[in-house]
Order: C-alpha cells, then sequence, then structure tokens
C-alpha cells in the first residue's frame, strides 16, 4: 500500500485525505494503544480520533479552545502545552508530558507526540495529528519513588519536620491531584495541621487549629482515637461534622478523607487528611496513595518527637518545664534584636532563693522539688509560661519584663514578681517561706549582648544590699569595681584558709554582779599582706559567698579549743569560751560530730565551750532541724547563746522551743539606754524586757557593746546578768589578753560611783 488516507470513521466529521505513506503512518501510530487524534489547528476542531471517547469525553468536548485548555490541563502545563502548539508549527514536531484531566476530575499523566500533517486540500487549512500515551501510571509510580527518595534523604540530612512534611502533602498531591492534602500531628498541645496544601486558604487552616486548641476536635479526633480511615462525600449532608459544617463550608470543602498515622510502636500519633472542594466518590486509589505515605509520615513524626526529647531535655528543666539557661541565652539573643528593632528597653532580672538550700537540707529533697514547681507556677501566672521566663539554676530563675519606660518602671515591675512569692508555700505539712535575692540589668544602659546583660544581672544579684533580706538590686558601673576587689579578696582568702592566714582576738565577758571574768567571746581576724589586720565584718560575707566559711568556721572551733587548753594548763582562770557560727556550717550534717572531735582533741571540759548563734537561724522554715541540732549540742554540755536577739522577727514564743542558755541583748539597745527621746519614749523598756523574758525562761543575759560606766548601772539596775564592750575591752589576741582583764577590775575601781 503506497498511499494511505485517514478517515474519521463514525465520527459525523467531514472527510479529511491526507497524503501519507504507509511507513509514516505506522511510525506516527506507534503503538496501537496509543490515541491518535488530529486537529486544525486554525479552527481547533477535532477532525479525526481513532476511539469512540478520550478520558471519559465524548468527541464533541475535545477541541483547542483556549476555554477547553485553561479547564483540562493543569495550571503547571498550560504554558508548555501552548509552546508544544508553537514548535509542532516551527519544526514540524515537538514532544510534551503533561497532566490532564479527566471526566471525574483526577489527573492523568500524558505523553503526547505532535506531528504535523499535510493535508491533499489546501482548503484544510494547517493540520495537526496527537499521538498520546497515557503514562499516568507510570508517572505516578515514577514520582512516588522519587518523592519518597526525597524525604528520606530530607529525614537524613535532619531537615525541620515542617518543611518534610510539607514535601510530603506535595507528593501525596501529585499522586491525587484533585485534592487539598494536609497532614496533622498529634502533641502535648493538641492537634494542628503541620502542613498543608497551597490550595487551601492559609487563615482557613489557622482558623481550624484554633478551633482544635480551644478544645473541639470534632471527627479528625475521632479518626485519630478510633485509628479508623474517615470518609465524608458530602459533608453538608453529614451531621456528625456538627459545628464543624460551616467551617469547612468557609473553604469550600465538600468531601473530606482522613487517614489515622501511627508511629513505629502503634500509638496515633497524627492524621493524612484530603480535603476535596468538589464532591468526589471515595476511590481505592485515596486509600492506597494514603497507605503509601503514613509509614513515612510515622517516620517523621517518630523521629521529630525523638529529636524534642532530646532539645527539651537540653533546653528545658526537666522539674519546672521551663527554658534553662541556654534557651534562655538564645531567647535573649530575639529580645535584643527585637529591643534595636524597636529602639525600646527591657530588663532581665535574676531572683535567687536565698533560703532554699537550707530548707531542701532540712525537710529533703521532695519538698524543695515540690517548692519550686510552686515557685515556677506563680512566676508563670504572672509572667506568662513563654521565652520570658527560665529556671536557670536550682535555686534561681530569670525574668524578662519588656516595654520598659525607665529603671524605675523595671524596678516597680520587679517589686510586683517578688510580692507573688512572699505569701506562704504549703508543702505537705509545711508551711514555707522564702527569703529572696534579685539582680537585674536593663538593655541598653547595662549591656546591648547576652554576656554582658547576664553578668551585670549576676554581679548585681551578688552585690551586698543595705536591704538586707529580700533586697533587689539594679546594676550599677562601680559594682565592677568592687566586683574586681572582691575577686582579689576571695583569691587571697583561699590562699589564707590553705595557709592558716587568721587569728583570734578575745574579748572578755565579765559578770555584773561581781565584777568577775566569766568568759571570753572568740572574733576571727584575717592577717592580710595587703590589707593587714582584717576584722570579719569585711570578710565574712565575700568567705560564704566564695563557700570558704566552714573551712574557716572548723578552723575557729580547733583553735579556740587550742587556746582554751593552753590556757588551762598555764593556770589562767577558768573561763568559757564562745565561738560564733556561721549558718552555712551549722546545717552541715557533720558540724556535731566536728564540735564534738574538737573538744575531745583538746581535753577540755565541755560545759566551758558555747557556740553563739543569730537569729537567722529561726526560721519557720527550719526551726525543726534547727532545735534538733542544738539539742545534740546541749546534750554534749556545750552552751547555746543567743546573739543579736531583738534585731530580727523571730517570735517571742520560740524561746520555749530552743535549747538556749543564754540571750545577748544587741549593741543597737544598749546604746538607746541613754538616749534622750523626743517622743518621752522609755528607752530602757526592750532592754528591760529582754531582761525579764530571759529570766523568765531560766536564761542568763549578756548585754553587749557596752561602753560607758552610764550604761553599766543601768543594765546592772534592770538586773542584767552579764556584759562585753569597750567599756571593759576591746578585743585582744591571746598575748596580749590578761593585760587587759587586768586593767578591768583597774578602771572600774576608778570610778567614784562603784
Amino acid at each position: 500500500m503506497e498511499n494511505m488516507s485517514l478517515n474519521p470513521g463514525e465520527s459525523d466529521m467531514s472527510q479529511l485525505n491526507i497524503s501519507l505513506g504507509k511507513d509514516q503512518f505506522l511510525e506516527l501510530a506507534g503503538d496501537l494503544n496509543d490515541t491518535i487524534l488530529v486537529y486544525n489547528l486554525s479552527s481547533g476542531d477535532l477532525l479525526y480520533i481513532n476511539r469512540s471517547e478520550f478520558l471519559g469525553y465524548a468527541l464533541q468536548d475535545l477541541t483547542l479552545s483556549p476555554t477547553f485548555i485553561a479547564d483540562h490541563l493543569h495550571p503547571e502545563d498550560r504554558q508548555p502545552f501552548q509552546k508544544c502548539v508553537a514548535d509542532v508549527k516551527a519544526t514540524g514536531s515537538a514532544v510534551l508530558n503533561y497532566r490532564f484531566k479527566n471526566k471525574t476530575g483526577g489527573w492523568e499523566w500524558l505523553t503526547a507526540r505532535g506531528v504535523l500533517l499535510q493535508a491533499k486540500n489546501d482548503s484544510a487549512g494547517l493540520l495537526m495529528a496527537f499521538i498520546i500515551s497515557v503514562n499516568t501510571l507510570q508517572k505516578r509510580i515514577e514520582m512516588l519513588d522519587t518523592d519518597r527518595a526525597q524525604a528520606l534523604e530530607m529525614i537524613a540530612r535532619d531537615w525541620q519536620m515542617e518543611a518534610i512534611l510539607y514535601h510530603l502533602v506535595q507528593s501525596i498531591y501529585h499522586q491525587v491531584e484533585d485534592a487539598c492534602p494536609a497532614i496533622l500531628i498529634q502533641s502535648n498541645k493538641g492537634l494542628r495541621h503541620a502542613a498543608a496544601s497551597n490550595l487551601l486558604n492559609e487563615d482557613w487552616v489557622q482558623s481550624l487549629d484554633r478551633l482544635f486548641e480551644n478544645g473541639a476536635y470534632g471527627l479528625w479526633q475521632t479518626a485519630l482515637s478510633d485509628g479508623q480511615t474517615l470518609w465524608s462525600e458530602h459533608v453538608a449532608q453529614d451531621d456528625n461534622w456538627g459545628t464543624f459544617k460551616q467551617t469547612l463550608a468557609n473553604g469550600s470543602i465538600v468531601s473530606v478523607f482522613l487517614m489515622p498515622v501511627r508511629s513505629g510502636d502503634g500509638n496515633p500519633v497524627g492524621l493524612i487528611a484530603l480535603y476535596f472542594k468538589h464532591k468526589a466518590p471515595l476511590r481505592e486509589r485515596l486509600v492506597e496513595v494514603c497507605e503509601s505515605f503514613a509509614s513515612l509520615v510515622g517516620l517523621v513524626m517518630e523521629r521529630h518527637h525523638f529529636t524534642d526529647r532530646l532539645y527539651r531535655q537540653a533546653m528545658f528543666d526537666t522539674l519546672t518545664s521551663l527554658p534553662n539557661r541556654l534557651l534562655l541565652e538564645d531567647n535573649l539573643r530575639q529580645f535584643l534584636f527585637n529591643a534595636r528593632r524597636r529602639s525600646q528597653n527591657f530588663a532581665l532580672v535574676l531572683i535567687n532563693l536565698d533560703n532554699f538550700e537550707a530548707i531542701k537540707e532540712t525537710l529533703g529533697y521532695f519538698v524543695g522539688e515540690e517548692l519550686l514547681k510552686l515557685v515556677s507556677d506563680r512566676l508563670i501566672h504572672f509572667i506568662g509560661e513563654d521565652k520570658r521566663l527560665a529556671h536557670t539554676k536550682e535555686a534561681s530563675f530569670a525574668v524578662v519584663l519588656e516595654n520598659l519606660g525607665d529603671r524605675t518602671d523595671a524596678a516597680q515591675l520587679i517589686r510586683q514578681v517578688t510580692a507573688l512569692l512572699k505569701p506562704i508555700f504549703r508543702v505537705g505539712d509545711n508551711d514555707l517561706y522564702l527569703e529572696i535575692s534579685v539582680g537585674f540589668s536593663v538593655f541598653p544602659r547595662d549591656g546591648d549582648d547576652v554576656v554582658t546583660m547576664i553578668k551585670n544581672a549576676e554581679m548585681a544579684l551578688a552585690f551586698p544590699s543595705i536591704e538586707g533580706p529580700d533586697k533587689v538590686n539594679g546594676y550599677e558601673p562601680q559594682m565592677d569595681i568592687i566586683a574586681r576587689e572582691r575577686l582579689r579578696i576571695t583569691t587571697q582568702l583561699r590562699k589564707a584558709v590553705d595557709h592558716g592566714d587568721f587569728i583570734l582576738y578575745y574579748q572578755p565577758q565579765v559578770n555584773l554582779a561581781d565584777r568577775s571574768l566569766i568568759g571570753v567571746e572568740a572574733l576571727i581576724r584575717w592577717k592580710s599582706p595587703d590589707y593587714g589586720i582584717v576584722p570579719p565584718i569585711n570578710f565574712i560575707h565575700v568567705a560564704e559567698v566564695a563557700g570558704l566559711i566552714v573551712p574557716i568556721g572548723a578552723w575557729v572551733i580547733n583553735e579556740a579549743c587550742r587556746q582554751l587548753a593552753e590556757w588551762r594548763a598555764d593556770g589562767r582562770p577558768d573561763l568559757r569560751m564562745v565561738i560564733n557560727v556561721s549558718p552555712v556550717h551549722f546545717t552541715l550534717p557533720e558540724f556535731v560530730q566536728y564540735l564534738k572531735k574538737a573538744i575531745q582533741q583538746h581535753q577540755i571540759p565541755a560545759d566551758k565551750f558555747a557556740i553563739e548563734i543569730t537569729e537567722v537561724f529561726l526560721d519557720e522554715n527550719y526551726l525543726e532541724m534547727v532545735v534538733a541540732k542544738l539539742n545534740q549540742v546541749q546534750s554534749m554540755g556545750i552552751e547555746v547563746h543567743i546573739d543579736d536577739f531583738g534585731t530580727g522577727y523571730s517570735p517571742i514564743s520560740y524561746l520555749r522551743k530552743l535549747p538556749v542558755n543564754c540571750l545577748k541583748i544587741d549593741k543597737y539597745f544598749v546604746d538607746a539606754l541613754l538616749d534622750v527621746d523626743e517622743d518621752q519614749i522609755d528607752t530602757t523598756a526592750i532592754p528591760r524586757a529582754m531582761i525579764t523574758l530571759g529570766h523568765g525562761h531560766k536564761l542568763s543575759v549578756l548585754a553587749e557593746g557596752v561602753e560607758s560606766i552610764e550604761q553599766v548601772r543601768i543594765l546592772k539596775g534592770m538586773g542584767c546578768d552579764q556584759a562585753q564592750g569597750y567599756y571593759f575591752s576591746r578585743p585582744h589576741p591571746a598575748d596580749k589578753l590578761w593585760a587587759a582583764v587586768n586593767a578591768i577590775d583597774e578602771n572600774w575601781e576608778k570610778d567614784p560611783s562603784e
């Protein structure tokens, strides 16, 4: 057969004659399963087709009109299709892979080879044949393999979960292109869309997530909880959607397909959702596609949960679930960026629970942990559980206060924060009170980078304050100078501890009734090569902060016992040795044992030794521990004295609970004895009450800071038992003490009133 005519067969089209050789035709037609369409390029009409229908369309539907192309070609393929037609006109042939919507609305992958034909009749115009292969299944398999491989590579390269899930959403769309896919994840904050097709309105997706946040989950939660696939072909007619009908209608959603996603251990972790904007029947293909991606989605979510757990372990405090110091530093960088951009101030506030360690040591770790949770809850209630709050150390929290006018605003807000922590905390059967210290720095005055902001806030926190307990210190530039000096002192103190560069001075204590010497109080001095003889007020606080107070306290106990033993061996008067004890040292479990060991080692009578504690020891939070330990001390025969009585806030009723032997009246009240008060207030009333109170509890009473004979007379007249002060003698080292003791009686004799 030399020449052949192509006729439209059973179509109603006019007879078409084309000059075409047999071999040429066979080459053109290729596989007999291919579809051949011949179009008039001028009119766009279909002139010939070798079958009765194509992808569900009748012959009269298949045209090359712009409307038909716009309605049936995939948006991404319309321009390439037009270029293919132009290439056929220009070169005689072209090949294109493109997507074409079938009659049911699904997308088919086609390969079209376009060929320009020569008609026998010139009046037929320019003709073009399309030889079309339907490659949908093959193309989808190829895309499925490619998309899955890309997803696995993204997982291996540790991409963000949202990016991988969005890739999987697009991959599902490649397989079911009439759907709007989305992936939802289940977290401790509830269900939410982690990735969604661009065909879904972003505001609509967010509105749906807000409903989830408020506890309304509808059939999404049903599918997740039951672990069953859910299909709703016509949402508007499905009463199971309840109030979500309108929400879905707002997004133009007509049909919904939901498939649960499970982790490796079988627990539901999310959903694959297919939203359709047309009425779509349930197709086996939908189930197959979602099942093929469900395992990948589950792997991504499981990996995310694992990395999220690692992240939370690294960046969040496990007890309070608040950001830790590492995350605080990251968050501060964002605060700094925002503050610079908006030209605003913000404050970094560090809060330390000063008596937390004592509470934990006394009542146990469980009480301590529960207390930290309660503190965290109060701060979250005021600040909010976000980047502005962190738990930086066991007894320390950090707060960021934004949009400040000046430092005064910062101080006012900080007072509000600290006020939250003042009411009692109830932990089990314990009513606990907190002592708080606060240090803060303000951007940009006190630093314009993370390191400087934190350093200066910490410096302010550690800085001594005249406010005493519950201090609030803002950073000041001079703190740097003082801090450097404190560091220098700390370094030298460490050397002093190693070398024993301390000495005890002793101040006599006398019996007011008969002028006899009854004891001495041992007062430590530091023999510094740079500062000379340094009194304790200038270095004890530094020693406490540096953790040196325990070895210093141990040295004092041992040296005081040694000196008392030496005096007794030399035949000196039988007197009582009194030492001051730091709260930090006293709370150590081994304190009593160390005291007992020193007394036994130097072979001194325990009843000739006394420890002096202050009202700081009498905090309600650990009073029970203090009482127990003082009972151990007294059981050895050692006396217990309370120093600075009346200057704190301890209830007088504590005296009935405390095993003590002596009350010391603070120098403040002794000085006031000679004051002339303009309001005619009796300045002797408080010391007199203390003496009466002490005697009522069968305690001796000692007045310290006595500097004149007038004070001696008043105190003696009120019945005070003992006294010490400059009137009798200043503190002296051991080798000069006895000369000072002999002078006491001489000076007293010279007073004509005695």
